[in-house]
């Protein structure tokens, strides 16, 4: 899509699991700024919003009009696995020099939540209430760092960090950025067009990309199943291009068995410990419903979960 476009949609035959109570058209709009979404809101010409964090003090914004939704989400930095340089004592140490606690409470208002390793608390506590953060721990973090092999030649290497080019995720990169250079780490930070963005990163450039994932379907796998699988590399959903026998095999007896109940503990403590990624947070999806999206409950169930 690209902004300001619009789907229209119009209602053929009534579902019967959604019962008779849903509009006879439906517009779906593509907006490039929250701000212009939050005007056309005010103007009643946008009835469902799904609107960033840092707009939910906006005055439009009521709790009586607004929805959470939690743990849909993973964001995270993808390490381009293609350099040696970024061996696990590297990966470790990127992850323990993120305060992601202290994120969540003032940049995202709490509005957030730590994810285990990949996957996000709501999908976890299903399974086990044990927990696979990374903890700040910044002197950790430099002993890990030493332990890399191309210590200490990397604190003399630029590294890049890229992300989306809007303000949202160049604010974060710009927060992130300072803790890496804590650890010792010199940083570029690299703001892109989507486009240009994604196709480079297929192609294996850069060194470290801010990413969001949005899962695709209702399962714990999902926060697995492509983001790490060997065969989804790139475009496809493994964006650092890592490889772990182990994490494919469990990928592997899911995807030939959907229904199997395997326990997904031991792999999600397993990629803890491989740190293939920068584990960060999973933002809570927030949206805003106009009175007339409040006069169709079962459509905003499907639109809002």
């Amino acid at each position: 899509w690209n902004k300001n476009e619009t789907i229209e949609l119009g209602l053929n035959q009534i579902p019967t699991q959604l019962g008779k109570k849903l509009p006879k058209e439906l517009t779906l709009q593509v907006l490039n700024q929250p701000s212009s979404a939050i005007y056309l809101f005010e103007k009643s010409k946008l009835d469902v919003m799904k609107i960033p964090y840092f707009l939910l003090g906006h005055p439009s914004v009521r709790e009586n009009e607004k929805r959470i939704v939690k743990g849909k989400s993973l964001q995270y930095i993808a390490i381009n696995h293609t350099n040696p340089c970024f061996d696990l004592p590297f990966r470790k140490a990127l992850n323990l020099s993120v305060n992601r606690k202290l994120i969540i409470e003032k940049i995202f208002e709490s509005f957030a939540s730590e994810v285990n390793a990949s996957v996000t608390n709501e999908y976890l506590e299903q399974f086990t209430k044990e927990k696979f953060y990374y903890e700040y721990d910044l002197e950790l973090a430099k002993k890990n760092l030493q332990q890399s092999k191309c210590y200490p030649s990397i604190l003399e290497r630029p590294i890049e960090l890229r992300m989306r080019a809007d303000d949202e995720n160049k604010a974060k990169g710009a927060v992130l950025a300072q803790f890496f250079k804590e650890l010792g780490l010199k940083i570029n930070i690299l703001p892109m067009e989507k486009t240009k963005l994604y196709k480079e990163n297929s192609e294996k450039k850069g060194d470290l990309t801010l990413l969001t994932w949005y899962i695709d379907y209702d399962s714990i796998v999902n926060f697995i199943d492509p983001i790490l699988a060997t065969d989804s590399f790139g475009s496809a959903g493994n964006r650092s291009f890592y490889s772990n026998p182990k994490v494919d095999s469990f990928i592997n007896k899911i995807r030939k068995n959907p229904d199997e109940n395997l326990n997904p503990v031991p792999i999600i403590e397993e990629i803890k410990e491989d740190a293939p990624l920068v584990f960060l947070w999973s933002i809570h999806e927030n949206y805003i419903l106009s009175k007339k999206a409040n006069e169709f409950p079962d459509l905003i169930n499907l639109i809002v979960q």
